[in-house]
């Protein structure tokens, strides 16, 4: 509390969370990217060489798709903190 209530500091953070929201947490860019991981993972989760029964959390294939891009999923998780992060900087202003 005490850095963000300095001027100095608090302008410092404040860029420093601007550029990350804009490079590496940027949503399109990081959507991309847990697509590419995606494609990556999921035959080793769910195809031919996937989880073993027994051996798994999952009880079906779409468990795993809906981790990833359902509406409680990473994807959308990700979009509601760059959307959070952006309300409080509005709102910090």
């Amino acid at each position: 509390r005490y850095l963000l209530d300095d001027r100095v500091y608090r302008e410092n953070y404040r860029q420093k969370v601007e550029q990350v929201i804009a490079t590496v947490f940027e949503p399109e860019a990081l959507m991309a990217r847990l697509r590419a991981e995606y494609t990556l993972v999921a035959p080793h989760v769910v195809g031919p060489e996937g989880e073993q029964a027994g051996r798994t959390f999952l009880n079906n294939p779409t468990q795993f798709d809906n981790a990833v891009f359902g509406a409680t999923g990473l994807t959308a998780y990700v979009r509601s903190r760059y959307d959070a992060v952006r309300l409080a900087l509005a709102e910090a202003r």
